[in-house]
């Protein structure tokens, strides 16, 4: 399946994500899982890097991620009253991302697509598990840790990549304005409920 295929994709779940359609984004989410279980590179040789390739990949990341706190992060009650600032943050993150893409390759590899994909659902699967357990010491801070790394990792991934690219850097700095969303956030919740003070911008 090509870049663009998923890229189709990933915009389709998101329609029917807003216009209510649950059943038919889970169909679009179970041709992507499907399609991370096929191998369409068949070279013998190891695929080159790219960085515009793996820019590409990043952003792809994001947006599934994205999916996925739309669907979990309203449902974790202490972080009910602070969703309608994590909310705008998440868009406009996702909305400067794929703005900033314009310019840039549609290919990635897949293979690496397969792989982060993976990590990615297991990101939901975690957060549905802790979802259900009593909030404590220990279920706020592994749900923190969840959250911020998704995005953690994936800046420190791109800083790697831009250099004195300044579409690079402007989605960089997108993220760093997420993480700090997310930290002021949790220094109201999860700093409170386990009582410990919780360094900013680290995990």
């Amino acid at each position: 399946m090509r870049r663009t295929t998923v890229n189709r994709l990933v915009a389709m779940a998101d329609y029917f994500d807003k216009v209510g359609e649950p059943a038919l984004t889970d169909k679009i989410d179970l041709a992507l899982r499907l399609a991370a279980t096929v191998n369409v590179h068949q070279e013998k040789e190891k695929r080159p890097f790219d960085k515009e390739e793996e820019q590409r990949l990043i952003a792809t990341e994001y947006n599934h991620i994205y999916r996925i706190f739309l669907n979990s992060l309203p449902y974790i009650t202490y972080l009910e009253p602070f969703w309608p600032k994590i909310k705008p943050a998440l868009d406009r993150c996702r909305m400067i991302i794929n703005q900033q893409m314009l310019e840039k390759t549609e290919e990635m590899d897949f293979d690496r697509f397969k792989e982060r994909f993976e990590d990615i659902k297991e990101l939901g699967t975690k957060l549905a598990y802790w979802r259900k357990q009593e909030i404590g010491k220990g279920r706020v801070l592994a749900e923190r840790d969840l959250i911020l790394r998704a995005i953690s990792g994936l800046a420190k991934r791109l800083r790697r990549l831009y250099d004195d690219d300044e579409t690079m850097a402007t989605i960089q700095n997108e993220f760093q304005a997420l993480l700090n969303v997310f930290d002021n956030v949790f220094e109201q919740t999860t700093g409170q409920i386990a009582d410990v003070s919780l360094p900013r911008g680290e995990i």
